[in-house]
Formats: structure tokens, C-alpha cells, sequence
């Protein structure tokens, strides 16, 4: 049998089939994107839907991307946002082109499993938006009550069909976002358990008039290795996801029976013995987590002023690291990349770095004294004994009286001999000028160092350009205000500029962004910014977010148009600030 001749239409090249679409959208005198937003001026573009298949296609290229689904009533409701709402039964053909789905809906009838149902009577079954890459969850507000007859077992088995029937319609998703909540999910590759794990984050920790009866019931719907479970061990913290001492064994018991899956564990402590029974039992039986990638031990943060603390404010007893437990033959932890210690060190031993040092990416620590003490009696961090470390985050210390470090220079070795060779180093715990002029030639020995933190830090220009010529690979610095208290008198002239250029320039060739905040002089600040700009060739991205007001704006222009900068304008123009 003859196939039908090509109509002439379909011969024509893509290119020219985009051109005549667009005169006809803009036939009206608006522009195809304009006229995304009104009905009326979309309606010429209707007769070419039956010119061919290759018209077909650019015009609902245009307007169906994005497709929305109303589940919060019976029928429901259907269309793409950017169609004409009259004619939107016209675009149904169109579904392989939809690149977003928006689904709407009552977040309890995911939880009743009415979602579903009314997906499947309305045919959205496998495959019928294949090309969809972006899922929107959008929850209205509706019956909270008519799900609280329903247990956490039937909820969560709702909510895992329901996912399922999603991934079959719309097997392409890699990203959910759930508009105004900050746990929507975004992974190279999401599928069922990602969504449920979110759905169930959703049932957990949203005010909805029945919550979990059990919060670790969705540990037990077999899907542990894609859940982060998080418990407060300590009932006094107050933290919105919280789990009272009563809790305290079911936590252990589930934690050890899904010790070979779970993936991320967050532990609150009010005491450091705590932890140990992580590791161990009481009948002496150790835990091994082969699974685990993230560990934090958190407890109650204890804020540090230095500049206003009194000899006579209390401090906390120093952890006695004889007293802590030892677990010599345990290797718990072997494949641990992130490690977040928020606490001071729970174990008389090496235990948390043991069997993990080939592995670990990132460390986040902050400095107790019995941490110091462990650290420097295992030698846990010499130069070659992390070699995949890449970022080290120093919170200060919290006891900064009872420091076992005689000077700040004494302070800063040691800190810096905590993965000397991460390229990314965050350090909180240096605070004045003095105390930086002491330490700044110690960063000679770290050249690996490609991001700098130094968030406490009070700098003066001299000692950040002597900062970024020991730091040959740095791309990305974060300080303090800058000052300058001791800058040479011939920088004050109005050849300020070209002295600078001729005794420093060039440095840091790779430094690209600075990010700086804290309080100072603006003029002082605005001087350092341009100078630092015209000394380092690539530094292209200020970070001055902290100074919202405009003041630092208008001192900016007016050191650049009365210190001499006018004449560096090709090179400062290139300057793209963050406010």
C-alpha cells in the first residue's frame, strides 16, 4: 500500500517552520513571550496545529512545558499554564514535550491514597509524560481530619504507591521541589525512595493535626538506607524534631537493626557518654555502620564571646579523656565521608577515625580540649594520613579560658596540622589584628590551600597580601572588614593606586572571589577593595552582602572617582559585586 505524499509543509527546514511561528505570535504586535500571558494573542497560532506535524510540534513546543495536574477535587483538573485556557483538551497530544509537572493536591489524600486513585481513573498510567524532568508539589490547605483515623503503617504504604505510580508516569523526574519547605529534593538521579523519603520527611515534621505516632515507623518500611535518622537524645534541647529520653533504647534497637543500611546519622547528646552505646551494648556486642557516609554528634551549643568574657563567668568541667570509654577492637565506622563533631571528642581512643582515614572528604570540628588531647595522643592527622580530605571546618573553642595552647600562634599550628593538605579550610577561632600578625607567616607551609575561611578574622591589607602570596593556588578568601592601620603615608596621596600596583602587583593569581564582612571604616574597606583588585589581576567577585545600606556604595564611587582609580577603569569595571 502507497503512503500519502508529504504535504509541502513538512519539507520545510526547521529553521524557517520557527520563523513563521513566530511572525504569526507576533502578528499582534507582541512578542511570542508576551504573549505567554494573555489568551488572545496566542489564538492566530491555533490554524497551524493542522498545517503538519512539524508546525504541530514548534507551537506546542512553545506553550506545553509545563503541565499541571489538580488533584484537590473530583474531577480533576488538567491543562498546561501556558496554553489557552479554552483550548487546552487541544494539547493533550502533547504530553511527550512537557518538560515540568506541577501536581496540586491535598497533602491528606497522599496520605489516604485518594491521590492515587484519582491518578489512575483519570488514566495517568506508565509512561504518559515521558520527557518530564522537574516535579513541583504544590499542597493546599484541606481536610486535616480525614486521615486521622488512618495508622502510620497504611500512611506510609499510601504514600510509597503513590510514588510508585508517579515514577511510572513520569519515569524521567531527576528533581521535586516543594514550594516554601526546606527539605525539597534535588540528586543526580532521584527515583521512588528519594520521593518517598521526602513525602515522609513531609508527614513527619509538618504541623498537621496527626502526627507520627511512632517517628521511627518509616525506618521500619524498609527503606533505612535512604533516610537520615536524626534523634535528640537529650529531652531538655529544644530542637523541632525532637525524640524524648524515653525513646532512647528504641532508638538504639532501631539504629543497630538497620546499622548495615543506614546511609546519614544525626545524634543530640546532653552527655558525651552517650554516644558510646552507639558502638557498643551493654552486653558488650559492637555495632559496625559499613553503609554509613555522614555522622554528626551534636549536643548544645555553647556560644563564646571573647572580647566580653568575664574570669568569673562559669565554665564547663574539661572532659577527663581517662575517664571516656575505649573501644580498641571496634572499627564502627569505615566508610565515613563526612564527619561533623560538634561535641567534645566521646572516646578515650581513635574510634570515630579508625579504619575511615583513606576515605574521609570532609571534617567539621569544633576544638575541645579533650579533643586537642586525642587528636595529638593518636597523631590522627599527619600529613599523609587522609589523603581524599578536601574540606576542614574549625569551629573556635568553646572553653577558650581552659585552651591548652599558650599562644595564638601555638593555637593556629595546631589547627592548620588538621588536614594540612584539604584545599578548602574554614577556621573560626582567630579574632584581632594582633593576634594574625603572629600567625600570618604560618600559612606558608599549607600552598595547597585553594579556600580560605577566616570568618573572625580582623586583617590588614599588608597581611592579606602577604596571606595570598603564601597561598600560590587560593581562589576564594573570606575574612574580616579589612583595615588600614600601618599602610604606608604614600598610599594616602592621590597616586595611592599606582604605589600599590608597583610594590605589590602581581599576587594571587588565581584569587577570584573575597568575600568580607564585620564592621570598620567604609572608606577605609572601599580603599582596600580596589586596591586588592588592582593588585591581583583576576579578582573579579566582592562579597560585601553585609553592607545593605547604599553608604558603602557611595563611598565606593567616591574613594574610585577622588583616590586616583579613574585611570585603573579597564580593570575595575570587571568587578562584579555582591551586595
Amino acid at each position: 500500500m502507497n503512503s500519502l505524499p508529504l504535504s509541502p509543509f513538512q519539507l520545510f527546514p526547521s529553521l524557517v517552520v520557527e520563523l513563521v511561528v513566530d511572525y504569526v505570535a507576533s502578528s499582534s504586535g507582541r512578542s511570542v513571550k508576551e504573549s505567554k500571558n494573555d489568551d488572545t494573542h496566542r489564538l492566530p497560532l491555533i490554524p497551524l496545529l493542522w498545517v503538519c506535524r512539524n508546525f504541530r510540534d514548534i507551537v506546542y513546543s512553545r506553550f506545553c512545558t509545563v503541565y499541571e495536574l489538580d488533584l484537590s477535587s473530583s474531577p480533576v483538573k488538567a491543562g498546561w499554564s501556558s496554553w489557552p485556557t479554552r483550548l487546552r483538551k487541544m494539547a493533550r497530544p502533547a504530553y511527550r514535550l512537557a518538560s515540568v509537572v506541577v501536581l496540586r493536591l491535598d497533602q491528606w489524600s497522599m496520605f489516604s491514597g485518594e491521590a492515587r486513585e484519582l491518578l489512575s481513573n483519570n488514566q495517568y498510567s506508565r509512561g504518559s509524560i515521558p520527557n518530564a524532568r522537574l516535579l513541583t508539589l504544590e499542597f493546599v490547605s484541606g481536610r486535616t481530619h480525614t486521615a486521622s483515623y488512618l495508622g502510620d503503617t497504611e500512611i506510609i504504604a499510601n504514600i510509597i504507591r503513590f510514588a510508585e505510580h508517579l515514577w511510572q508516569m513520569a519515569p524521567a523526574i531527576t528533581e521535586v521541589k516543594l514550594p516554601g519547605r526546606d527539605f525539597s529534593g534535588r540528586v543526580r538521579k532521584i527515583d521512588t525512595r528519594h520521593f518517598i523519603n521526602l513525602a515522609l520527611k513531609l508527614y513527619q515534621y509538618e504541623h498537621v493535626a496527626t502526627p507520627l505516632r511512632n517517628p521511627f515507623n518509616f525506618i521500619e518500611a524498609g527503606i533505612s538506607d535512604l533516610v537520615t535518622l536524626d534523634c535528640n537524645l537529650d529531652s531538655s534541647l529544644s530542637r523541632r524534631y525532637s525524640v524524648d529520653n524515653d525513646s532512647y533504647a528504641y532508638f538504639l534497637q532501631l539504629t543497630r537493626q538497620n546499622a548495615s543500611t543506614l546511609r546519614s546519622l544525626i545524634v543530640n547528646v546532653g552527655s558525651v557518654k552517650n554516644v558510646s552505646s552507639l558502638v557498643r551494648d551493654a552486653g558488650g556486642n559492637y555495632a559496625e555502620y559499613p553503609s554509613l557516609h555522614t555522622l554528626k554528634l551534636c549536643g548544645p551549643r555553647i556560644e563564646c564571646d571573647i572580647y566580653n568574657m568575664s574570669r568569673d563567668r562559669p565554665l564547663l568541667p574539661p572532659v577527663d579523656i581517662a575517664k571516656l570509654p575505649v573501644f580498641p577492637d571496634a572499627t564502627p565506622f569505615p566508610r565515613l565521608l563526612q564527619l561533623h563533631i560538634s561535641i567534645s571528642y566521646p572516646f578515650g581512643d581513635d574510634t570515630l577515625f579508625r579504619g575511615n582515614a583513606a576515605r574521609l572528604k570532609y571534617l567539621d570540628i569544633q576544638i575541645y580540649p579533650a579533643t586537642v588531647d586525642i587528636l595529638r595522643k593518636y597523631a590522627l592527622f599527619t600529613p599523609a594520613s587522609h589523603p581524599h580530605l578536601q574540606l576542614v571546618y574549625i569551629d573556635h573553642m568553646a572553653n577558650f579560658q581552659v585552651s591548652p595552647f599558650a599562644s595564638p600562634k601555638e593555637r593556629m599550628q595546631f589547627l592548620l596540622s588538621i588536614g594540612p593538605h584539604a584545599p578548602v579550610r574554614k577556621i573560626y577561632d582567630i579574632y584581632s589584628k594582633p593576634q594574625f600578625k603572629k600567625i600570618v607567616s604560618l600559612f606558608a607551609d599549607h600552598t595547597c590551600i585553594q579556600t580560605l575561611s577566616l570568618p573572625g578574622t580582623c586583617m590588614e591589607f599588608k597581611h592579606i597580601i602577604i596571606l595570598v602570596k603564601s597561598l600560590p593556588l587560593l581562589k576564594e578568601l573570606c575574612t574580616n572588614a579589612p583595615c588600614f592601620d600601618s599602610i604606608p603615608t604614600c598610599v594616602a596621596l592621590p597616586t595611592a593606586p599606582a604605589v600599590v600596583v608597583a610594590m605589590y602587583a602581581p599576587v594571587g593569581a588565581r584569587l577570584r572571589r573575597w568575600h568580607f564582612g564585620g564592621k570598620g571604616k567604609y572608606d577605609e574597606i572601599a580603599k582596600c577593595v580596589l586596591l586588592l583588585a588592582l593588585v591581583c589581576p583576576n579578582l573579579d567577585d566582592i562579597d560585601a552582602s553585609i553592607f545593605s545600606d547604599g553608604e558603602f556604595v557611595r563611598k565606593l564611587q567616591n574613594v574610585y572617582y577622588t583616590q586616583g582609580f579613574e585611570s585603573h577603569a579597564a580593570r575595575l569595571k570587571k568587578l562584579a559585586f555582591k551586595f
